[in-house]
């Protein structure tokens, strides 16, 4: 698993984020697969970021890590959606290929709650989640109480499971690594399983 980590660098510096996809902020020091920001993101300039360790910036790995901010009031949208008319705030960065069925894929990312992190709850801020293409989530990652880092597992947008990960109070001021290896597939041969800290969830 710690080859797998090695092998799959990311590094999230996240601020107030509502979800982890336009520019070319992609960086071999942060990730080793191409995303790109959802069109849906607030247009704000600091709505995500490539940031140096040398300007004082956190990072996991390498020197460089991706900064995602976003403040009450950022909304965006496209010609499919708006945020502004449902009352949500994202960045949001997405992988440009799509994952295929019947196969195996790990997942790795960092994140980082900077010390006066303060959560949204009860509204939910959602760190990492997979979506199916043209559908719904099927995993999300979320801050959804102020207590605890949740894991859950969706269908048709609605949780089927959901599983207590890590207390929001123990990522603040330090890295929180996660690792994620699905099976895309709709035969009872599909899983999806989530490790924080190298401990499976």
């Amino acid at each position: 698993m710690l080859k797998i980590l090695k092998n799959t660098i990311n590094s999230f510096f996240i601020l107030i984020i509502l979800a982890v996809n336009v520019e070319a902020k992609n960086s071999k020091d942060v990730s080793n697969i191409q995303v790109q920001k959802k069109s849906i993101s607030h247009k704000q300039k600091y709505s995500w970021q490539l940031v140096k360790s040398k300007d004082g910036h956190p990072v996991r790995s390498g020197n460089k890590s991706w900064r995602f901010e976003v403040r009450e009031g950022d909304c965006g949208g496209d010609k499919n959606h708006s945020d502004c008319k449902t009352d949500r705030q994202r960045t949001e960065a997405q992988t440009k290929e799509y994952q295929k069925r019947n196969k195996d894929y790990w997942y790795s990312l960092s994140l980082y709650l900077p010390e006066d992190y303060i959560s949204a709850a009860p509204v939910r801020s959602t760190f990492v989640q997979i979506y199916e293409k043209g559908w719904k989530p099927i995993l999300m990652i979320t801050d959804r109480t102020s207590e605890w880092l949740e894991v859950g597992r969706m269908w048709s947008g609605e949780y089927v499971e959901m599983k207590q990960g890590i207390k929001i109070e123990d990522m603040k001021g330090k890295w929180t690594d996660i690792l994620i290896n699905v099976r895309y597939s709709r035969k009872e041969d599909g899983f999806m399983k989530v490790w924080i800290n190298d401990k499976l969830i």
